[in-house]
């Protein structure tokens, strides 16, 4: 049975707006993150697949959730 890893991204802001806030809970002072694609695509180059994500009522803050299988 495969086993997993896990990675938890949490953004804030909308539109050009957005900066990501943590990794895995760890602050990262409000990286910005002009395009989301481009977050998206580097991780996918790193092995991580997006399996979810969740946001505030406003959209201010969402978390993105990947998993990959451990080394």
């Amino acid at each position: 049975m495969p086993q997993w890893e896990y990675l938890v991204v949490t953004v804030k802001g909308t539109g050009s707006d957005r900066t990501v806030q943590a990794v895995n809970g760890e602050e990262l002072c409000n990286f910005p993150l002009p395009k989301m694609h481009i977050l998206i695509n580097s991780l996918g180059e790193d092995g991580w697949e997006m399996t979810g994500s969740t946001s505030s009522s406003n959209c201010v803050v969402s978390d993105l959730f990947f998993k990959r299988p451990k080394p």
